[in-house]
């Protein structure tokens, strides 16, 4: 059987667009590019201003200042509302010196007692009790024995209890005997510890060594007592033949330590002085 052609007219119009079909999915990230990082922007703006603080405490005007070298407490004023003290502890007594059979020689004199200060201010409540110890002077060291030499008794401490806070000034260590050897010297007494609990704490003085150059009639001299901030320190005995005893210590300073040569007699050293307590009331 033969093919059937059709032929068919020609039609240059195109007919409507289909509908879209669905989106496909997501390709692949790509690498990471490689150029410069950017310059860094500018600072942000200024936060806003804090709240202002509590108001610390400042001393009021000044309402008197008490001295205490006795008792035992003592009361605040009624217009008192803040303090500041300082406090020293009792010297050392110097040492001292037997009779001389054969040589003479010097004892060392005692050591101030150790400072302790509170600047504060410190708030207190207006007529408060407060307590208090001050410290004894050391007694000066004293024998009879021939050729002998006797250290100084040591310094008692002074303490100030206040607002339940307990400051201690350390009292002088005693004063040191002296060697009874010919040319013979004794060293000097060691500085007393330091306080505590104070804003400001420190040592005390130590005493000077005492000595004699010669045998026999000497010359022998008692070293020097240290001083206090305060109070100074006695003075030794001292010079040719029959010397003496040592003076004594005012307000935490250390006793003189005693000087003999050949002699029947003994002396003692200088006695320690007692501590202080020194209050300041601000209104």
């Amino acid at each position: 059987m033969a093919d059937i052609k059709i032929n068919l007219p020609e039609c240059d119009e195109r007919g409507d667009r289909g509908p879209r079909g669905p989106r496909g999915h997501h390709g692949r990230r790509g690498p990471a590019g490689t150029g410069a990082t950017g310059p860094t922007g500018g600072a942000g703006l200024t936060g806003p201003t804090g709240t202002t603080g509590p108001t610390g405490v400042s001393a009021g005007r000044l309402l008197k200042t008490t001295v205490f070298t006795s008792g035992t407490s003592g009361s605040f004023s009624a217009e008192t509302h803040s303090v500041s003290w300082s406090q020293i502890g009792g010297g050392s007594g110097g040492g001292g010196y037997g009779p001389s059979a054969t040589v003479g020689g010097g004892a060392a004199g005692g050591a101030s007692g150790g400072y302790a200060e509170v600047e504060g201010p410190v708030t207190v409540t207006p007529g408060a009790t407060f307590t208090y110890s001050i410290g004894a002077g050391g007694a000066g060291g004293a024998t009879a024995t021939t050729d002998a030499s006797a250290p100084g008794s040591a310094g008692g401490p002074t303490t100030v209890t206040i607002n339940a806070i307990t400051v201690t000034a350390s009292g002088g260590p005693g004063g040191v005997a002296a060697t009874s050897t010919t040319a013979s010297a004794s060293s000097g007494t060691a500085a007393a510890a330091a306080g505590t609990n104070g804003d400001i704490n420190a040592t005390g003085a130590p005493g000077a060594g005492g000595f004699c150059f010669t045998a026999a009639a000497g010359p022998a001299v008692g070293g020097v007592g240290g001083s206090s901030p305060i109070g100074g320190g006695g003075v030794g005995g001292g010079g040719s033949g029959v010397v003496g005893a040592g003076h004594a210590g005012t307000f935490g300073g250390g006793g003189g330590g005693a000087a003999t040569a050949i002699s029947a007699s003994a002396f003692a050293g200088g006695e320690g002085g007692a501590g202080v307590f020194i209050l300041k009331e601000f209104s």
